[in-house]
């Protein structure tokens, strides 16, 4: 969330702009505190913060709110973690360009290590990388020349810096001339080659042997020299097969990560799933899906909330929070989206919770709520608890219903039995616009002359038209059903045979139909018959409000169900089946 809205004049502000927690609005100049905002904002940063960049986003958002609540440790944390995992992946790349192993990568590794004196064992690894450079700038501890090992020489080379000619001089060992007789040896022979005497054989021989314990020696200290070379070489060997899987099972991978969060939070939600499917990281993609899912149904955006709810299997919280929606629209009388909103949606186990629902809110009296819930599902314990109640909320007793479908709604005395109580009306559906339904009466509920004069006579001033919305219309409903009826405009429609004036429209909530809504809706004639009851008169004509042949002539319907266009009297007793308009929930 990075905006609110202005609370006096309703400017969408960037809340990224807050101070201490107050944004000032660019339009009015109001001061808006948007505390909680940027905290719940912040929080969120936090959560899904993996890197030094997102710590510091989630630390500077903590710092526009300082002392609000505890966004001052949060951010002192998140700042923390921003050094972490600045200072892991500077020890990381050290590691990386160590694994080069050329003299610019080294470099950059040492001038790394560096800067992270102290974290794990940067000192170490800084120590072993300028080994690597000694060795690869040629430095030997003589300060001229490299000892190189060879054994088809059996000795060492040293190479000449200073002639700068790359000539090797070969040291020899003393066994590499071995003398070719007793005579000749160097015990026994002085510096020309002749003969010694006793004595000085004996000199000669003790000087021999001290030449050679001191070649000895130096043999001795040159070969733990080259043993010392090749201990470093085979750790050093092992040092980059260790750099080379860190890289590939550590380094990659994380650098991966990060790519798929920022194509995440840039809303390249299929790229960067893709990743982290790639990474076996699928909990992170459901986490992620489930985190949006709550965006949207703070947004009121059902569709993606659900949807995004389906795809992680997460049905217990969708349907919880279908049926927390449902609530709120029915307790704003919004039924009609209730109903469309528990028809949607087809979550696993969201049966079994609608039912328990609907049960505990038939408990509580609440029979609206119930109803919708119980909806749109004809298995025999939906439809069982369904008619159970289906008229006892006279609010729904139109829900589910379609054309030609007839329904109990009203009750009025049409008998003239008065001991014997009102008879409940039957309605039935003759027609529909958008949420309403038009409903004729199944039967006459009196016998009434149209008008009190036989000439001048219009539905509009017609007495017909009062004694309907007035007496009975007061005496049929109750004041829960009044509410879904609805008052409609009534056309004055023309006689399709004469041109006889129909007057002016009007509006009504009960009315009786005219010759063009009959034809056009009850097309066939023997739909236009009942079978009487209440207190008609012994013929079965029954009004319509469109004028006749003449002006105080009305036209109506015979007992064959035929259309009389020439009319009869406005002022004869004729039958009266009202209709109306009701809200279908």
């Amino acid at each position: 969330m990075a905006d609110i809205t202005c609370k006096n004049c309703g400017t969408v502000i960037n809340i990224m702009k807050a101070q201490k927690g107050v944004v000032i609005c660019p339009n009015c100049e109001i001061e808006n505190d948007c505390s909680e905002q940027i905290y719940e904002h912040a929080s969120s940063l936090m959560a899904s913060a993996g890197n030094e960049i997102s710590y510091k986003a989630a630390a500077e958002a903590f710092s526009r709110i300082e002392g609000y609540k505890d966004a001052d440790m949060y951010r002192d944390n998140c700042l923390e973690q921003a050094s972490i995992c600045f200072k892991d992946a500077t020890f990381l790349r050290a590691k990386t360009e160590m694994m080069k192993g050329d003299r610019a990568g080294l470099s950059f590794a040492c001038h790394l290590l560096e800067s992270i004196s102290g974290w794990k064992d940067a000192d170490e690894q800084l120590g072993i990388c300028k080994m690597r450079l000694e060795a690869l700038a040629g430095k030997g501890h003589d300060g001229s020349a490299d000892n190189i090992y060879s054994p088809s020489n059996k000795g060492f080379l040293k190479k000449d810096r200073t002639s700068g000619n790359g000539i090797h001089t070969r040291i020899k060992n003393p066994s590499d001339n071995p003398v070719q007789s007793a005579d000749l040896s160097s015990d026994n022979v002085d510096t020309n080659n002749e003969p010694l005497s006793g004595k000085t054989k004996k000199a000669a021989k003790e000087k021999n042997a001290a030449k050679a314990k001191k070649a000895s020696k130096t043999v001795t200290t040159k070969n733990k020299k080259l043993n010392t070379i090749i201990i470093a070489s085979c750790i050093g060997l092992a040092l980059v097969g260790a750099l080379v899987a860190v890289y590939f099972l550590v380094i990659t991978p994380m650098l991966r990560y990060d790519e798929a969060m920022e194509l995440i939070n840039n809303g390249s939600y299929s790229d960067g799933y893709a990743i982290l499917t790639e990474l076996g990281r699928d909990e992170e993609i459901n986490d992620n899906k489930r985190q949006r899912a709550q965006e949207y149904l703070e947004k009121e955006d059902y569709d993606k909330a659900y949807g995004l709810l389906g795809e992680v299997g997460d049905f217990e919280k969708a349907n919880k929070s279908i049926l927390e929606r449902v609530s709120a629209l029915v307790e704003e009388e919004k039924h009609s989206e209730a109903v469309a909103l528990v028809g949607k949606y087809s979550f696993e186990g969201f049966d079994d919770m609608k039912l328990e629902r609907a049960e505990s809110l038939i408990n509580d009296s609440e029979y609206d709520e119930a109803y919708i819930l119980l909806s749109g599902n004809d298995s025999s314990a939906f439809k069982d608890k369904r008619n159970s109640i289906r008229n006892v909320s006279p609010t729904l007793r139109f829900l589910d219903k379609k054309k030609g479908d007839i329904v109990t709604f009203g009750e009025l005395d049409i008998d003239g039995n008065t001991g014997n109580g009102s008879e409940k009306l039957e309605w039935k559906i003759i027609d529909e616009d958008g949420d309403s339904y038009l409903v004729l009466c199944e039967s006459f509920i009196d016998a009434l002359a149209f008008d009190g004069a036989a000439v001048g006579a219009s539905w509009s001033k017609s007495l017909i038209r009062k004694v309907l919305n007035l007496s009975y219309f007061e005496r049929a409903f109750s004041a829960k059903e009044k509410e879904i009826i609805i008052e409609k405009n009534v056309h004055a429609d023309s006689n399709p045979s004469y041109e006889t004036d129909p007057g002016t429209d009007s509006t009504s909530s009960l009315f009786i139909l005219s010759c063009n809504e009959l034809n056009r809706l009850l097309p066939d004639k023997s739909s236009r018959i009942i079978s009487g009851s209440g207190s008609e008169l012994a013929t079965h004509n029954w009004w319509l409000r469109t004028p006749g042949v003449q002006n105080g002539n009305i036209t109506f319907v015979d007992e064959e169900g035929n259309i009389n266009l020439e009319g009869a009297p406005a002022n004869m007793p004729f039958n009266v089946r009202p209709a109306m308009w009701v809200k279908k929930i």
